[in-house]
């Protein structure tokens, strides 16, 4: 109504002061529509606006909350509003995941106190774990598993020689990583981890006559070390929540026994599945 009330003004002024009444006409004529626009535009009771963003975002305009779509959206608003209340990034997490693993063949390096390295390797093992992705391609993977090397790559029973000597490998290990997918079907993953391994020798000796009486007593031997050290790995995908990799966890700081610097390590082949939850 002010804008309406100075055209007017303005108008009035124009055809009071000029002489010839065609010229009065055409100026009134073109003050006027100049006027009716400008205030059709200001009085707009909505305007439409276009947000970008550089991730998944949320727009809050008052109570009204509307998400960005392929990182941008427009909105029509009110004019009376006088401006946008709040703007605000969305959290960062992008997806939450489960991983399931199956570390099929494993290859320990151990070295126990007082004797030669041992360097073994089998089947089996199973691992679970947290992925926390906070990007399209960035994520922070928390896992607890462990893995031995059971001598054949089928779960059956085994006969064991009576006779002789068996060594077994184990680990229990929880590591943290930070994986990136540096190509479309390729992620890699960096982090630390903290290992617990055992390893058991079990001398049978090399047989006994039937005439004997007494079977001797078989030789046991275990130790068991704590240890601080790496997590690496990398993943193909092979579909949906299916992936095809390799961990490799070296460790080189012993914790227990006695406190030292040694090197020790596990590499596994594991395929694992990862479940995304309500992301």
């Amino acid at each position: 109504m002010f804008v309406s009330k100075i055209c007017y003004t303005f108008v009035f002024w124009i055809a009071m002061t000029k002489s010839k009444k065609i010229i009065q006409l055409l100026v009134l004529q073109a003050v006027y529509l100049s006027f009716a626009s400008c205030a059709t535009i200001l009085n707009s009771p909505t305007t439409k606006i276009t947000v970008h963003t550089f991730e998944k975002s949320e727009i809050t305009i008052n109570d009204t909350v509307t998400k960005t779509a392929k990182n941008k959206d427009s909105l029509v608003v009110s004019q009376s509003m006088g401006r946008i209340n709040s703007f605000y990034q969305r959290n960062n997490i992008n997806h939450l995941a489960l991983n399931l693993s199956l570390p099929y063949v494993n290859f320990f390096q151990f070295r126990p106190q007082n004797l030669p390295q041992k360097s073994l390797f089998g089947f089996f093992g199973i691992s679970i774990g947290g992925e926390l992705g906070y990007s399209n391609n960035k994520s922070i993977v928390l896992t607890f598993g462990g893995v031995v090397n059971y001598p054949i790559p089928v779960p059956v029973g085994i006969s064991w020689d009576p006779y002789g000597v068996r060594e077994q490998m184990f680990t229990h290990y929880l590591s943290l990583e930070h994986q990136v997918r540096v190509f479309r079907h390729l992620i890699v993953g960096t982090g630390l981890s903290y290992n617990s391994m055992g390893w058991r020798h079990t001398d049978y000796g090399t047989g006994w006559d039937w005439q004997d009486t007494v079977r001797p007593k078989p030789i046991f031997m275990s130790e068991r070390h704590r240890t601080l050290g790496l997590s690496l790995s990398a993943y193909v995908l092979l579909g949906e929540g299916f992936r095809l990799g390799v961990n490799y966890r070296p460790s080189f700081y012993r914790i227990r026994p006695r406190p030292a610097w040694e090197y020790s390590h596990v590499i596994s082949v594991d395929l694992l599945l990862n479940l995304r939850l309500g992301f």
